[in-house]
Protein backbone atom coordinates (compact mmCIF):
# COMPACT_ATOMS: atom_id res chain seq x y z
CA UNK A 1 0.00 0.00 0.00
CA UNK A 2 2.53 2.33 1.03
CA UNK A 3 4.25 1.53 -2.76
CA UNK A 4 1.56 2.55 -4.18
CA UNK A 5 0.84 5.98 -2.84
CA UNK A 6 4.83 6.91 -2.66
CA UNK A 7 4.56 5.74 -6.87
CA UNK A 8 1.10 8.00 -7.00
CA UNK A 9 2.46 11.21 -5.22
CA UNK A 10 5.74 10.47 -7.37
CA UNK A 11 3.64 10.76 -10.70
CA UNK A 12 1.96 13.87 -9.46
CA UNK A 13 4.39 15.77 -8.19
CA UNK A 14 6.29 15.02 -11.62
CA UNK A 15 3.32 15.90 -13.56
CA UNK A 16 3.14 18.83 -11.98
CA UNK A 17 6.36 20.32 -12.70
CA UNK A 18 6.50 18.91 -16.06
CA UNK A 19 3.24 20.92 -16.64
CA UNK A 20 4.33 24.40 -14.99
CA UNK A 21 3.08 27.30 -16.57
CA UNK A 22 5.50 29.73 -17.54
CA UNK A 23 3.81 33.25 -19.47
CA UNK A 24 4.74 36.54 -19.35
CA UNK A 25 3.10 38.73 -17.12
CA UNK A 26 3.10 42.56 -16.16
CA UNK A 27 5.67 43.42 -13.91
CA UNK A 28 5.47 46.27 -11.32
CA UNK A 29 8.22 47.95 -12.69
CA UNK A 30 7.75 47.76 -16.13
CA UNK A 31 4.57 49.44 -15.25
CA UNK A 32 5.84 52.26 -13.43
CA UNK A 33 7.93 53.08 -16.67
CA UNK A 34 5.03 53.34 -18.67
CA UNK A 35 2.91 55.28 -16.71
CA UNK A 36 5.99 57.36 -15.73
CA UNK A 37 6.05 58.05 -19.81
CA UNK A 38 2.68 58.72 -19.78
CA UNK A 39 2.70 60.85 -17.07
CA UNK A 40 5.48 63.24 -18.83
CA UNK A 41 3.98 63.24 -22.10
CA UNK A 42 0.83 64.67 -20.65
CA UNK A 43 3.22 67.32 -18.50
CA UNK A 44 4.76 68.48 -21.68
CA UNK A 45 1.53 69.14 -23.14
CA UNK A 46 -0.26 70.53 -20.13
CA UNK A 47 -2.52 67.55 -20.34
CA UNK A 48 -4.63 66.55 -16.88
CA UNK A 49 -4.69 62.59 -17.16
CA UNK A 50 -5.64 59.91 -15.13
CA UNK A 51 -4.15 56.21 -15.81
CA UNK A 52 -5.03 52.74 -14.98
CA UNK A 53 -3.00 49.75 -15.70
CA UNK A 54 -4.74 46.31 -15.25
CA UNK A 55 -3.24 42.60 -15.30
CA UNK A 56 -4.63 39.87 -17.22
CA UNK A 57 -7.12 39.10 -14.36
CA UNK A 58 -8.20 42.83 -13.87
CA UNK A 59 -6.36 43.41 -10.89
CA UNK A 60 -5.15 46.46 -11.31
CA UNK A 61 -0.99 47.26 -11.12
CA UNK A 62 -0.89 51.02 -10.92
CA UNK A 63 -3.22 54.06 -10.63
CA UNK A 64 -3.24 57.99 -10.90
CA UNK A 65 -4.85 60.63 -11.29
CA UNK A 66 -2.67 63.63 -12.30
CA UNK A 67 -2.85 67.41 -9.25
CA UNK A 68 -5.55 68.97 -12.49
CA UNK A 69 -6.89 65.93 -13.43
CA UNK A 70 -11.32 65.89 -12.97
CA UNK A 71 -12.61 63.34 -10.31
CA UNK A 72 -13.92 61.35 -13.06
CA UNK A 73 -11.16 60.80 -15.29
CA UNK A 74 -9.89 58.71 -12.36
CA UNK A 75 -13.00 56.19 -12.56
CA UNK A 76 -13.21 56.66 -16.64
CA UNK A 77 -9.34 55.14 -17.06
CA UNK A 78 -10.46 52.40 -15.04
CA UNK A 79 -13.60 51.51 -17.18
CA UNK A 80 -11.22 52.04 -20.36
CA UNK A 81 -8.89 49.79 -18.96
CA UNK A 82 -11.13 46.72 -18.09
CA UNK A 83 -13.13 47.43 -21.46
CA UNK A 84 -9.53 47.43 -23.67
CA UNK A 85 -8.77 43.77 -21.84
CA UNK A 86 -12.29 41.88 -21.70
CA UNK A 87 -12.64 42.70 -25.41
CA UNK A 88 -8.73 41.98 -26.23
CA UNK A 89 -9.12 45.20 -28.51
CA UNK A 90 -8.31 49.20 -28.08
CA UNK A 91 -11.70 51.20 -27.20
CA UNK A 92 -12.14 52.73 -30.31
CA UNK A 93 -12.23 49.46 -32.15
CA UNK A 94 -14.64 48.04 -29.80
CA UNK A 95 -17.19 51.31 -30.33
CA UNK A 96 -16.52 50.58 -34.35
CA UNK A 97 -17.56 46.54 -33.83
CA UNK A 98 -20.51 46.95 -31.62
CA UNK A 99 -22.02 50.57 -33.61
CA UNK A 100 -24.41 48.09 -35.34
CA UNK A 101 -25.44 45.66 -32.35
CA UNK A 102 -26.56 48.12 -29.93
CA UNK A 103 -27.17 45.69 -27.43
CA UNK A 104 -23.83 45.16 -26.20
CA UNK A 105 -23.96 49.19 -24.95
CA UNK A 106 -25.88 47.50 -21.96
CA UNK A 107 -23.01 45.36 -20.56
CA UNK A 108 -21.96 47.15 -16.86
CA UNK A 109 -18.68 49.00 -17.10
CA UNK A 110 -18.49 48.98 -20.98
CA UNK A 111 -16.65 52.13 -21.94
CA UNK A 112 -15.83 52.43 -25.45
CA UNK A 113 -14.19 55.99 -25.96
CA UNK A 114 -10.71 55.88 -26.90
CA UNK A 115 -7.64 55.51 -24.88
CA UNK A 116 -8.02 51.85 -23.46
CA UNK A 117 -5.33 49.96 -25.18
CA UNK A 118 -4.40 46.20 -24.83
CA UNK A 119 -1.34 45.37 -23.42
CA UNK A 120 0.68 42.14 -25.11
CA UNK A 121 3.82 40.03 -24.77
CA UNK A 122 6.33 40.01 -27.26
CA UNK A 123 4.59 36.81 -28.16
CA UNK A 124 1.44 38.76 -28.81
CA UNK A 125 -0.21 37.16 -25.54
CA UNK A 126 -2.59 39.73 -23.63
CA UNK A 127 -1.09 40.29 -20.37
CA UNK A 128 -3.24 43.62 -19.29
CA UNK A 129 -4.60 46.77 -20.55
CA UNK A 130 -4.19 50.37 -19.68
CA UNK A 131 -6.97 53.29 -20.02
CA UNK A 132 -6.11 56.56 -19.86
CA UNK A 133 -8.40 60.05 -19.81
CA UNK A 134 -8.63 63.60 -19.62
CA UNK A 135 -7.74 65.24 -22.62
CA UNK A 136 -8.77 64.32 -26.15
CA UNK A 137 -8.79 60.59 -27.78
CA UNK A 138 -6.53 61.16 -29.79
CA UNK A 139 -4.17 62.46 -26.85
CA UNK A 140 -5.46 59.68 -24.39
CA UNK A 141 -4.38 57.25 -26.74
CA UNK A 142 -1.07 58.27 -27.56
CA UNK A 143 -0.19 58.91 -24.05
CA UNK A 144 -1.34 55.14 -24.03
CA UNK A 145 1.02 54.18 -26.54
CA UNK A 146 3.73 55.90 -24.91
CA UNK A 147 3.37 54.19 -21.78
CA UNK A 148 3.30 50.23 -23.39
CA UNK A 149 5.65 51.72 -25.13
CA UNK A 150 7.92 52.31 -22.30
CA UNK A 151 6.64 49.18 -20.88
CA UNK A 152 8.14 46.72 -23.67
CA UNK A 153 11.11 48.71 -23.28
CA UNK A 154 11.77 47.49 -19.70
Amino acid sequence: MKNIFFAAATLLATTLSATSETREILTYDAVAKGVSACVALAAENDWNMSITVVDRGDNPLATTRMTQALPFTYTASGLKASSALAWGMPTTDIETYIADKPQFRALPGLLTVGGGLPITSTDGVLVGAIGVVGSSVENDTACAQVAIDAMHAN
